[in-house]
């Protein structure tokens, strides 16, 4: 081992081994930035010391602060990963790609007892517990959450710390079967533990096979309460079993990797298949100092914490792949394998997460409330672009509508838009009105002349809403459409049968909420307009009797010039509500 170390930081990429090692960066307090490993130094070394302008982002950064360069020369690729990954483990780089969120994940353990429970930890359990199952790590509080209440209130799995000797509230509630007071027997807990840890790995038809079975048998026996307690249990496993979105037949547990790539930043999404279903799904956004060794990178450092899977599927085999699986075969204690699949079923899986990652990609300046009411309103794209509509009157009169425009979260003032309401008579009408301004954005010149929206948001609730679908079928135009009803901030859709309240924290509820206000807002100023210009009109037309017809007729008969011009016109309305 040696160090190279100067005021002025400068290296002679030829001096590096020509061996295989591990490269540790260093700055001018000897604090570790940057720990890398290279089947040859000398070739990896090289691609730090081009011009700035030829590096990533990230990679200029660090040739910035680094002040020294060490290497340690080892007699293997697969030696210099399992030294890379325990100097990473050690000094914390503040330039490796640090997986910090990992410490958040949680397990779910079925333990090893005579009647097992369904735990919930942060770390894979030792000691008197690990005789149990270990399933995750589970990224998503909710989805373990929910299966861990599915699995007390369908198999009744108890959670006590000790058996009491006699039922406790959970007994009562539903959630357990009593196995301290002896209510079950040692051979249905086990069953019903076995269907959760068999639902957990993805058999959830055999479950409901075998329970099916069970119905019709004491249905036959005339025990109907007990054939109905199957039937529900059948229902909410059935339930569960629809959430897997890929299926495929094998034993193995596989983890699949798609890479997206943009600019200096990548994008992960790792799914865990757990025989043959997908159980988990992990993304990540990775500045890499090193593009070409990021995946080999990637991998070391995220199954360094984590259960590695019998079958790693990537779309390209990184340079040090052989001594990549020995390392993990040595961290699992059992085979693995790296494989590029070309065909079948892996291929598609693959495809699958490299979209998923190119969605990643594309939504990494995507705010983050924009991507909030997307997946609240379950919208296909994010809704970048939204206008809102809102209508504002005085018992008929003055009626005007108002368009707002919000783009990336953020008003588009530029492209606000008001509308003097023509089908309006001497009798309000929302419904009406809001027709004929939708109708009018998406008919007439408006169209040609500004983008469409991703999401038509309308003040109001079902009617308004329904008129401005009208509108929309008329006008031609297939945007989604919802309307947002003030009182109790209801979200109406028409693909819903019933309104949707998200909380009032919600970014996505509160990114409507301004554009809603925005909407009232303009509306409401350009009707007090009007109104203040109507309201003093008498007051001319009776100045103007007493001056004459000739001196009346002098300024307003003829007709300038400009108005003689011919204007654009807009579409006519072909509906009356």
């Amino acid at each position: 081992m040696w160090r190279e170390k100067r005021a002025m930081f400068s290296f002679e990429p030829s001096r590096a081994p020509a061996s295989a090692g591990v490269y540790i960066f260093r700055d001018a307090v000897a604090k570790v930035l940057y720990v890398g490993k290279a089947n040859v130094l000398r070739e990896r070394i090289r691609y730090y010391f081009l011009p700035p302008e030829r590096q990533f982002g990230k990679t200029r950064a660090l040739m910035q602060r680094a002040q020294g360069v060490e290497f340690i020369s080892t007699n293997s690729g697969h030696e210099a990963l399992v030294l890379e990954n325990a100097l990473i483990k050690q000094h914390r780089p503040e330039f490796n790609s640090d997986l910090k969120d990992s410490h958040r994940y949680t397990y779910l353990v079925v333990t090893g007892e005579e009647f097992p429970r369904l735990l919930t930890v942060r770390k894979p359990p030792e000691g008197p517990k690990a005789g149990g199952k270990v399933f995750g790590p589970f990224t998503s509080g909710i989805s373990r959450g929910n299966f861990v209440r599915f699995a007390q209130k369908t198999f009744k799995i108890r959670t006590c710390q000790t058996l009491p000797r006699q039922p406790c509230l959970q007994y009562y509630l539903g959630y357990c079967s009593g196995p301290c007071a002896g209510l079950v027997s040692k051979e249905d807990y086990a069953r019903d533990v076995r269907r959760a840890v068999d639902l957990l790995e993805g058999r959830g038809g055999e479950i409901i096979r075998e329970m099916e079975g069970e119905m019709r048998a004491s249905s036959g026996r005339m025990e109907f309460e007990k054939a109905l307690s199957l039937r529900n249990k059948i229902e909410a496993v059935g339930r569960v079993s629809q959430r897997q979105v890929v299926e495929r037949h094998v034993a193995s547990n596989e983890d699949v990797i798609g890479i997206a790539r943009k600019g200096g930043k990548f994008f992960v999404n790792v799914f865990s298949i757990t025989r043959g279903a997908i159980a988990q799904r992990q993304a990540y956004a990775l500045d890499a100092v090193e593009p070409s060794g990021m995946l080999s990178q990637f991998i070391s450092g995220y199954y360094a914490e984590r259960l590695v899977p019998d079958l790693i599927i990537v779309r390209e085999r990184p340079d040090d792949s052989d001594s990549l699986e020995k390392f993990l075969e040595e961290t699992k204690k059992g085979r693995v394998r790296i494989a590029v699949p070309e065909k079948g079923g892996k291929m598609e899986l693959l495809e699958l997460a490299e979209r998923n990652a190119a969605l990643l990609a594309g939504e990494a300046d995507t705010p983050n409330d924009v991507l909030a009411l997307q997946r609240a309103l379950k919208l296909d794209s994010p809704p970048n672009a939204i206008e809102c509509f809102d209508i504002s009157t005085l018992s008929g009169s003055f009626t005007v509508g108002s368009m707002v425009r919000f783009e990336n979260g953020k008003a588009r003032k530029s492209r606000y838009r008001k509308f003097k309401v023509k089908t309006a008579g001497e009798k309000p009408d929302d419904f009406a009105s809001i027709g004929e301004i939708v109708f009018r954005r998406f008919a007439g010149t408006l169209a040609g002349q500004m983008p469409g929206p991703d999401l038509i948001v309308i003040d109001g609730g079902p009617g308004q809403l329904s008129a401005a679908l009208d509108a929309l079928v008329l006008a031609g135009a297939d945007i989604p459409c919802i309307a947002l009803a003030k009182r109790l901030e209801e979200i109406y859709s028409p693909n819903a049968l019933a309104p949707l309240r998200l909380p009032h924290s919600h970014p996505g509820l509160k990114l409507l909420q301004r554009a809603r206000n925005e909407a009232h807002r303009f509306a409401i100023t350009y009707h007090r307009k009007l109104r203040g210009k109507g309201m003093t009109a008498p007051k001319q037309d009776e100045e103007l009797a007493r001056i004459g017809n000739k001196r009346d007729a002098a300024p307003f008969g003829k007709r300038t010039a400009s108005e003689k011009e011919p204007q654009p016109q807009e579409p006519e309305l072909p509906f009356n509500y």
